[in-house]
């Protein structure tokens, strides 16, 4: 799939239809080269919350990145400028391996989440501080820390990811 060619399927598409999204991924997900296009958007700021949705979607079916465009999407992260870009992406964590090269921006990524005025993006901000906890164990202490810290003063929606965040989190430490 070209780039051109998805450029111009998310140009068209209004940012808000998730029927018309839906339908550019059925479209394309099993055109050769679609991931390629999809990161190579990504980072584009005109098309990175269409791109992003595509990734997430992608990932979230099974499908995986190779390093060098997962190298590529971690490297543009402070260049998402749109919160529901950093929420794709934030969402997408589970689903990738954080190499060391990205800590730093994985970490940004979540402590700007964690801050945000938007309690969606605030939930996932703590699930993807745990999943570089995961990865990076010196991140643990500070993980626990802000998840107790969330159930306390957060909104009654971040409070209910948290707890689905410690009950995979408990489920994982017993298959460890």
């Amino acid at each position: 799939m070209s780039t051109a060619l998805l450029e111009r399927e998310l140009a068209d598409w209004d940012g808000r239809s998730k029927a018309a999204i839906e339908s550019i991924y059925e479209r394309s997900k099993e055109r050769r080269g679609f991931v390629a296009a999809v990161i190579a958007l990504a980072v584009r700021v005109e098309f990175a919350v269409g791109a992003t949705w595509l990734l997430k979607r992608h990932l979230e079916d099974g499908g995986k990145l190779v390093p060098a465009q997962s190298d590529r999407l971690f490297e543009h992260l402070g260049a998402l400028e749109a919160w529901e870009a950093r929420l794709h992406v934030l969402q997408s964590l589970p689903h990738l391996r954080i190499r060391e090269a990205h800590v730093p921006a994985v970490e940004r990524l979540a402590r700007d989440g964690i801050a945000s005025e938007r309690p969606f993006v605030r939930a996932w901000a703590y699930s993807g501080f745990c999943e570089l906890a995961n990865e990076y164990p010196e991140f643990t202490a500070e993980a626990e820390r802000l998840l107790e810290q969330a159930r306390g003063d957060e909104a009654a929606s971040v409070r209910a990811r948290v707890r689905r965040i410690e009950k995979a989190r408990a489920k994982r430490r017993r298959s460890e």
